[in-house]
C-alpha cells in the first residue's frame, strides 16, 4: 500500500491569527486517495504549532525535530503540502529543505494551493527541494501522480524529470462533485482544533467549539477583476447536490456531535432552487446547526424567501459584498454587475432580522479612484449602516493572475515589486493590511488610507467578541 503525507505549513509570524482552522483541503485529498487504497497521515504544523504556544511546553525547534521523526516513522512515498495562501510559501520551503536534509530517504514532494498555482515554473526554477507542482484542483492529479501515470501526461501538474521542467496546464475539472467520497472528518482529530469559543454570537446555545469548513459548490460564474480563484477552480460553476451537502452535514453531527459551520463557496446561493433545498434538507432532518458565510453570499441571490430559509437552517452570519458605492468602480472596473438598486433593495430587506448578524465588505483603492467615487462609497455605507452589524473596508490587492495585476502592472502603478518569485514570495493577506499596494492616480495613498478610516468609523459595530465569529 503506498502512504502519502499531507502537511499543512504555519502562517506567516507577522499574522496574529489564533483561531484553529479545520484543513479542509487536505482532507479532500486525502479522502480521495484512502478510498483508492492510500494510507495517509495528515500533519497540520500550523495547528500543532498554535497549540503549542499556549501550552509552551516545548520549543519549535524541538517540535519540527520530533514531526521530522514522526515522519520518518510514517516512510510515506510522497509528501503533499499545501500553501493555503501565498504568505505560507517562505514556511512551506523551509519545511521542505528540513525534510529533504533530514529524511534518510529522498521523499518526492508537491506543493499545491493557490501560489504554486500561479508559480508552478517559477518554484520548480528556484527551489530544487520541489520536485513537483500541482496547478489548480488537486484530487486527480494527486491520485495519478500516487498511481505511478507519467508525470508529463498529467493533467495539471508541473515537473522536474531529467534536469527540465515541464508544465501541463489545468485543463479538466471535476464536474460530478457528488462522485467525490463523503469527507473522511476521521484522517485529523475534531478536537484537536477546538478552542474557547464562549463569548462567540450563539443563539441557539449550542456548542460551537470551532466553525467546521463546508465547501458546497466550486468557482464562481463572476468574472471579478480582482479575484483569482479561477485559477484554481476553473470558470465553470460547479455544485454537489443538496443530498449530498446534507449528508455531509448530518455525518458531522451525529458522528461527530459538531453542530457549528462556515460555508466557504466562492458562490454558494447562485441557484436558488438548490439552496432551499439544501436548507430543507438541514430542516427535514432535524440537524440542530448554526453556520455563518464567512467568504459572502451574492447579494443578488438574496431575496426575501432564501434569506428566510437560510435563517431557518441555521444562519446566524450573514457576509455579504457591496464591493464599493460608485457604480462605475463597482460594475465598470471591478466587473461585479451589481446595481445599486438591487444593493438598497437588499438591506431595506435584511434590517428586518435583527437577530441576523449582518457585516458588508468594500474594497478601495482601485486605480480609477477619485474623491467623488471615495464619497459615492461613504453616502452608501451611511444609507444602509443601520442594516449593518459590521463593516470592513479592505485595500485593492493586485493578486498575480487577476486583470488587475495585469492593468496595474502595465500602467506602472504597482507599489510592490514584481521581478521574480523572491519578491512574490511577500504576497500574503494583504487585504488584512492597512498597506496600500497600488498607486492612486487621482490622490495620494494618505488620502486613501483617511478614507477608508473615516468609513469604517460609520457603522457602530457590537463588540469586539463578536467579530472573532471567523470574522
Amino acid at each position: 500500500m503506498k502512504r502519502v503525507c499531507l502537511i499543512n505549513p504555519p502562517s506567516p509570524d507577522f499574522l496574529d491569527f489564533k483561531e484553529k482552522i479545520v484543513p479542509i483541503s487536505l482532507i479532500y485529498l486525502g479522502s480521495v486517495l484512502k478510498e483508492n487504497n492510500v494510507e495517509i497521515r495528515i500533519l497540520d504544523i500550523n495547528n500543532d504549532l498554535i497549540t503549542l504556544g499556549k501550552t509552551n511546553n516545548l520549543s519549535v525547534e524541538e517540535y519540527l525535530n520530533h514531526f521530522t521523526e514522526d515522519l520518518e516513522k510514517f516512510d510515506p512515498d510522497l509528501i503533499g503540502i499545501t500553501v493555503l495562501f501565498s504568505g505560507r510559501f517562505k514556511k512551506a520551503i523551509k519545511i521542505t529543505q528540513k525534510l529533504k536534509k533530514d529524511l534518510t530517504k529522498d521523499v518526492p514532494i508537491i506543493f499545491g494551493g493557490i501560489h504554486p498555482t500561479i508559480f508552478p515554473k517559477e518554484i520548480l526554477e528556484n527551489y530544487p527541494e520541489v520536485d513537483y507542482v500541482c496547478i489548480g484542483e488537486g484530487e486527480t492529479t494527486l491520485l495519478d501522480l500516487v498511481n505511478g501515470r507519467n508525470p508529463e501526461k498529467i493533467d495539471g501538474l508541473a515537473s522536474r524529470l531529467n534536469g527540465k521542467i515541464h508544465v501541463n496546464p489545468k485543463t479538466r475539472f471535476i464536474e460530478d462533485l457528488d462522485s467525490l467520497p463523503l469527507l473522511d472528518y476521521g484522517l485529523i482529530n475534531l478536537k484537536d482544533y477546538y478552542f474557547d469559543t464562549s463569548k462567540w454570537d450563539n443563539p441557539k446555545n449550542l456548542s460551537l467549539n470551532n466553525p467546521v469548513p463546508i465547501l458546497t459548490s466550486r468557482s464562481c460564474p463572476q468574472n471579478c477583476t480582482f479575484c483569482s480563484m479561477h485559477l484554481v477552480h476553473g470558470r465553470g460553476w460547479r455544485a454537489r447536490s443538496a443530498k449530498n451537502v446534507a449528508d455531509e452535514l448530518e455525518t458531522l453531527v451525529k458522528e461527530y456531535d459538531h453542530h457549528f459551520f462556515t460555508f466557504i463557496d466562492d458562490n454558494m446561493t447562485l441557484n436558488k432552487k438548490r439552496t432551499i433545498e439544501i436548507c430543507d434538507g438541514i430542516i427535514k432532518r432535524k440537524l440542530d446547526i448554526q453556520f455563518t458565510t464567512v467568504n459572502g453570499l451574492a447579494i443578488k441571490s438574496l431575496d426575501r424567501e432564501v434569506t428566510e430559509k437560510l435563517i431557518e437552517a441555521g444562519l446566524i452570519r450573514l457576509y455579504v459584498a457591496p464591493e464599493h458605492g460608485s457604480p462605475y468602480i463597482r460594475n465598470n472596473c471591478m466587473g461585479k454587475n451589481l446595481s445599486q438598486e438591487t444593493i438598497y433593495k437588499f438591506f431595506d430587506m435584511i434590517k428586518d432580522y435583527k437577530d441576523l448578524y449582518v457585516r458588508a465588505f468594500f474594497v478601495v483603492g482601485y486605480p480609477q479612484e477619485t474623491k467623488e467615487t471615495f464619497k459615492e462609497t461613504e453616502d452608501m455605507i451611511v444609507r444602509i449602516r443601520d442594516s449593518l452589524d459590521d463593516v470592513a473596508l479592505f485595500n485593492a490587492v493586485p493578486y498575480p493572475g487577476t486583470k488587475l495585476f495585469d492593468y496595474c502592472k502595465e500602467k506602472n502603478l504597482l507599489l510592490i515589486p514584481t521581478e521574480n518569485l523572491q519578491d512574490m514570495e511577500n504576497f500574503s493577506n494583504y487585504n488584512y493590511s492597512d498597506n496600500a499596494f497600488i498607486k492612486p492616480t487621482n490622490m495620494t495613498i494618505e488620502e486613501l488610507q483617511e478614507f477608508r478610516n473615516r468609513c469604517m468609523s460609520l457603522v457602530k459595530r457590537r463588540p469586539k467578541s463578536y467579530d472573532k465569529t471567523f470574522s
